[in-house]
């Protein structure tokens, strides 16, 4: 698996490095590095579902760290592109204002979510296979508090 991933991402890393040093504009840019993240997701996946992971360290290994490493510039890459497509064309001041909201949104969304992403971030391990193995319950109801009242 780490072969086929570590060559994925090399190939990854050279396109998007030929994208962002274009004179595209930066909605040109998120397009073709989405092109680009998206088709190579693609493949990773149809890899993945071929795949039968040696171990429940592997598999940890793969949606904790891996997938991530990819996954996450697409979404970068397609929130740019969703940003810069419904941005006014009106005043600075609009624009300002448009990318304020947009700000709230995403601190919003992680603040949903702290739990999680502090753990993450942690390098905490004892909850690896609740969030990172397949066919485990799904485990964002347990991060609301609510869930643990009597």
């Amino acid at each position: 698996m780490t072969g086929f991933t570590q060559k994925l991402q090399k190939e990854i890393e050279r396109k998007i490095v030929q994208i962002e040093t274009s004179d595209h504009s930066i909605l040109n840019k998120s397009i073709e590095a989405s092109r680009v993240l998206g088709d190579a997701f693609k493949r990773l996946k149809e890899f993945i579902i071929s795949y039968e992971f040696a171990s429940e360290e592997e598999e940890i290994l793969f949606f904790k760290e891996i997938k991530p490493r990819l996954f996450s510039r697409l979404i970068y890459y397609r929130k740019i592109y969703n940003i810069e497509m419904n941005r006014p064309v009106g005043s600075i001041e609009s624009q300002k204002e448009y990318l304020l909201t947009e700000m709230d949104d995403l601190g919003r969304y992680t603040r949903k979510r702290l739990d999680f992403i502090r753990y993450y971030r942690s390098g905490a391990t004892h909850l690896d296979s609740l969030y990172f193995l397949r066919g485990q319950t799904d485990t964002e109801q347990y991060l609301e508090t609510f869930y643990y009242e009597l």
